[in-house]
């Protein structure tokens, strides 16, 4: 996902400048891109979100809890799958999601 973010970036850059000598001579630096990096987390599966485990703001490593969906009567444990600060949370306790409705954005 990152690399197709820091594809997507530098080919906008290159449009942008309209000069592919130049844009090779502006290095940009791959640490910064990265930074710039935002996770999606979908709900892989449908059911009812139960608790949510972490905090807009927040720091998260990979495979840390960030909510529990309940499905077909079992808690299912959602996890970061990057470290990185959660930029925005998009579920409510309570709140039925379906396959594929954005749980949170990770920055990382």
């Amino acid at each position: 996902m990152v690399d197709n973010q820091i594809s997507a970036l530098f080919n906008l850059t290159r449009e942008l400048r309209g000069n592919n000598e130049q844009v090779a001579s502006n290095k940009i630096n791959r640490k910064d891109i990265k930074k710039l990096a935002k996770e999606n987390v979908e709900a892989p599966i449908p059911g009812k979100i139960l608790t949510i485990e972490c905090k807009v703001g927040g720091d998260v490593q990979e495979g840390d809890i960030i909510c529990y969906i309940e499905s077909m009567k079992m808690e299912n444990p959602i996890v970061a799958p990057v470290a990185g600060k959660i930029a925005e949370l998009k579920i409510a306790e309570g709140q039925v999601v379906e396959t594929g409705n954005l749980i949170c954005i990770i920055e990382s």
